[in-house]
């Protein structure tokens, strides 16, 4: 959709801009309820990226239990050193 106004979208532009924080919310989540399928997919396979670039997830599958205790203990000495 182009957002750009026009002489012919001015009133579409204005109720778009036009809405409190609970429309806008409510808009968006309709939006993404009637995503297409495609892009819900793409949205998944974005977060699965963003996971494993900041390590919450690795190809192995995502950090046991073990390994969060040592990470845990090894960021509780931290600030002891």
């Amino acid at each position: 959709m182009n957002l750009i106004a026009n002489s012919q979208n001015d009133s579409l532009a204005a109720s778009l801009f036009s809405c409190t924080f609970e429309q806008a919310e409510e808009r968006n989540l309709w939006a993404g309820i009637n995503a297409s399928t495609r892009a819900k997919v793409g949205f998944f396979e974005a977060m699965i990226e963003i996971g494993f670039k900041f390590g919450a997830l690795k190809p192995n599958g995502p950090i046991t239990w073990d390994e969060f205790a040592v990470l845990q203990k090894a960021e509780n000495f931290k600030g002891f050193e």
